[in-house]
């Protein structure tokens, strides 16, 4: 029984950070003014929220390693890759294409060059809705599970935690004071680890973190980490953007370290978080919209940019960065699964 109720907590957990990640990428959009530096206290509180839900890309990530690398215990490969054609590549396809029209119309958009291979390329590369960058490592993620999932399941912890050691030494500790301090460890730039490149390394960690104990000691350790991670976003930010008149970019990066060490914590900390404190009311309401996180992630945009045009929604507020951009999120998740009882829409919605 007891068995039963941690693997509960645990699965509950994954539809906890499929949530949470979602919203959080609502609110890093919402607060789009970030990029816009000033020394008004706007840019200060968008600092802030910016470093506090940066973790959203990297747990969307450790959540696709801890669900999807056991696929073969369920299917087979042919299987496994037209899921995720159906879930996601034709959805991205599809809404690329809606993205493009919208701007075209919307808002004056013009593809350079006008020709077959510059509306391909600006498609597929997500140059007119740029949002949608993610889906390339995504889809690099999912040509690479197929292989990690060869890994006997017996040998997995102890390879996949040489993988995130090497990985966090080699891509991410190493350069990370080097571009700080200048190159002060003598290792060429050259030398990586090719398995953990961009936000593959999150499939590892992700997995790891689920599926393997890891000691209180140690999780004590990864959340002071964490912490001092988000501090040096905020801080190292806002202090060397404050220099320089403009957004400095040094402590930022889903793979930087700063920003791996917290969205680690993050993952760490719900996996093992007490959900027996949370209501049944409440998990009711999050498995309801966690089966719309995707179409969220497909369709914010959409509003934000509308929100924007017609009703003249500047996004400066803290308030419609927070309260705004949860309306925002919920009201998609609501309107989603009303329009998937209609069959012309069951294409475009997953």
């Amino acid at each position: 029984m007891k068995q039963a109720t941690k693997q509960r907590e645990r699965s509950f957990a994954i539809t906890f950070l499929t949530v949470l990640s979602c919203l959080s990428v609502v609110i890093l959009h919402a607060n789009g003014v970030f990029w816009r530096f000033s020394y008004e206290r706007v840019w200060l509180t968008a600092n802030v929220l910016e470093s506090v839900f940066y973790f959203a890309v990297p747990v969307f990530f450790m959540i696709s390693g801890t669900t999807l690398l056991d696929y073969r215990d369920y299917y087979d490969t042919k299987t496994y890759a037209w899921k995720r054609i159906k879930k996601t590549v034709i959805p991205f396809v599809l809404w690329s294409v809606l993205a493009l029209i919208f701007k075209i119309i919307i808002m004056g958009y013009t593809v350079e060059p006008a020709t077959v291979y510059g509306v391909l390329d600006t498609i597929i590369n997500s140059k007119h809705w740029n949002v949608y960058w993610f889906f390339m490592p995504l889809f690099g993620a999912y040509l690479l599970i197929p292989v990690i999932s060869l890994i006997p399941k017996e040998n997995r912890q102890s390879i996949f935690l040489y993988v995130i050691v090497v990985g966090y030494l080699l891509n991410e500790l190493i350069p990370f004071i080097n571009r700080l301090f200048g190159p002060v460890i003598p290792v060429s730039s050259k030398l990586s680890f090719p398995l953990t490149s961009s936000l593959l390394i999150y499939l590892f960690v992700g997995y790891y973190i689920y599926h393997f104990p890891i000691a209180r000691k140690v999780r004590l350790v990864i959340y002071g980490l964490g912490v001092l991670g988000l501090a040096a976003h905020i801080i190292g930010t806002w202090y060397c953007s404050y220099q320089a008149g403009e957004v400095v970019s040094l402590f930022k990066g889903y793979t930087n370290l700063p920003g791996a060490l917290y969205s680690t914590a993050i993952f760490l900390f719900f996996r093992y978080f007490n959900f027996d404190r949370v209501g049944n009311k409440v998990k009711r309401a999050l498995e309801y919209v966690s089966s719309e996180t995707f179409n969220v992630y497909l369709i914010h945009m959409f509003v934000l940019n509308m929100t924007t045009k017609v009703f003249h929604v500047t996004w400066n507020s803290f308030f419609s960065r927070t309260v705004g951009a949860f309306l925002v999120f919920l009201g998609i998740c609501l309107v989603c699964k009303q329009l998937k009882k209609w069959k012309p829409f069951r294409l475009l919605l997953t």
